[in-house]
C-alpha cells in the first residue's frame, strides 16, 4: 500500500468537500458537518 497516494487522495477529497461546503449557506453547511461527524461517532460506537 502506497501511503503517499492514500494521503494525496484524502487531501483531494478534503479539498472537494471544503469547496462544496463553501458554496452552501452557513446553517446548511453546519448541519452537513454535524451529520457527518455524528455518523462517524455512531459508526465507531457500533463497531466497538
Amino acid at each position: 500500500m502506497d501511503d503517499g497516494r492514500l494521503g494525496s487522495s484524502g487531501y483531494l477529497e478534503w479539498e472537494s468537500l471544503m469547496k462544496l461546503l463553501n458554496k452552501l449557506p452557513y446553517p446548511l453547511a453546519k448541519t452537513v458537518v454535524m451529520t457527518i461527524g455524528s455518523g462517524f461517532i455512531l459508526l465507531g460506537a457500533w463497531v466497538m
